[in-house]
Order: C-alpha cells, then structure tokens, then sequence
C-alpha cells in the first residue's frame, strides 16, 4: 500500500489586524432638501416624458432624427457600419460627433456623406483609429416638446387630485430619501477609508480579480442602459479595474 503526500496552496481571508484610529478623521456628509433641487427633480422628470412631434425643418440639437446610414472604410462596409431607420437625439452624445455634426442641418429626404474619424481608443476594435465615410438620409425629424407642470403631469406622478403642491412635497419626500440614502453611503466610504488606512492586511488575489469582473460587468450594463451600439458585446479587460477593486 502506497502513500501520498499533496501540498495545496491557496488563498485564505486575511486576519485583519486594527491598528490606532485616533489619529483618523471621518466625513460625516449632511446635505438638505429645498425648493431648488425639487425645481431640478420636477425638469428631470419633464424631460423623462419628452414628447417629439414631426417637424418639417432642418434638424438641430435636440431633435430626434431617424436615418439610415451605411459606412465603408477604404471603400468597404465593416460590421456595424450601417443600419436602418435608426433613431437618435441630435446634441445628446449617442454618436460620434462628427457623425452628429453631419446631421445638423439636415431635412427629411436629404442624403450626404459625411467622414468620421474613430477615435484610437474607441470600444471597436476593428475601427479604432480609423476614418470612415457614412453616407446618411435623413428620414424624419422631431422636435421635443416637454409637458406643461400642471394637473395632468401631477397626476401622471400619481396624485389622484392633480394638486401641483401636493406633488412637489411628494417629489421632495422621495428626494429627501434619496439624498439620505446617497450621503449614508458617502459617510460609509469615509468609515472605511479611515479603516484601512489603520488597518494591516493582505487583499487576496482571487477576491481582488472578482471584485475587478464584477466593477467590468458593471460599467457594460450603464453602457447598455445609454443605449450605446454594441456595448454588450464590449471587452473590457479586468486590468482596467484592479486598482479600483
């Protein structure tokens, strides 16, 4: 009968060793709720219920505008280069902005070509540090319209009556609530930074990669949630978070 000898080695949570926090200072965060950030809440939530309405004009900033657009490189298509009835807001940073600036100006019916140079740093590999020529038609053009701060937008914030006040003390309860929960997590990160500042410790490996995957994944998902072209199939290496992580 034979014996084996296996040595493993793997990572293990550190003993955390808290040293003096005397000489640490901490952050409390206090911040207040009044009529001017309820006046910035109630736009936020007018812009969230933008209505476009068909104009016949030259595009501008701010307009929403639906194009088909094709794009070549040295005289070829590549992958993500074109697209049909594609809709966009002029001005909000959802194209290039040369691509944008080549809109403006723009009527229904109207077509050019307009040279774009990506960026050395842009998300797609295969494009990055190139120029390529979009020949784009413009097929619509609409014009934002914000709703009127009155009984109907109140109700539509679930006050059954319509009453403008009762909103506004209700946009500035939730606020207020927000605000909270925000400034808590501010004084929080102040508490640990103190921590760690007196604390001695050695950061795992594998904990330090995961937290780098998931701070990756993140990021990803706000590019989703921006409407960006692409952005879930972006690669963003872990490297790029490590130090955050």
């Amino acid at each position: 009968q034979e014996s084996f000898k296996v040595a493993a080695i793997f990572e293990v949570f550190p003993e955390v060793t808290i040293g003096d926090l005397s000489a640490q200072e901490v952050e409390k965060v206090t911040a207040t709720v009044g009529d001017a950030e309820v006046d910035q809440t109630v736009e936020i939530l007018r812009k969230q219920r933008t209505r476009f309405n068909h104009v016949d004009r030259e595009a501008q900033n701010g307009d929403r505008v639906i194009i088909d657009f094709e794009g070549k490189i040295d005289g070829q298509p590549f992958a993500g280069g074109a697209s049909k009835n594609y809709a966009f807001v002029l001005g909000a940073g959802q194209m290039l902005p040369e691509f944008e600036a080549g809109v403006v100006g723009m009527k229904a019916g109207e077509s050019k070509d307009v040279t774009v140079n990506f960026p050395e740093d842009y998300h797609g590999k295969d494009v990055a540090g190139k120029s390529a020529v979009f020949t784009i038609t413009l097929n619509n053009v609409s014009e934002a319209t914000l709703p009127e701060v009155d009984a109907d937008f109140a109700k539509a914030l679930g006050i059954e009556d319509g009453d403008v006040a009762k909103m506004r003390e209700e946009v500035k309860k939730n606020v207020g609530r927000e605000v909270e929960r925000r400034i808590g997590e501010q004084t929080k990160e102040s508490v640990m930074n103190a921590l760690l500042k007196a604390a001695d410790l050695q950061v795992p490996v594998a904990l330090v990669n995961e937290e780098a995957a998931r701070l990756a994944n993140e990021m990803k998902q706000n590019f989703v949630n921006q409407g960006m072209a692409d952005a879930a199939n972006l690669d963003l290496p872990w490297d790029m978070f490590k130090e955050q992580a």
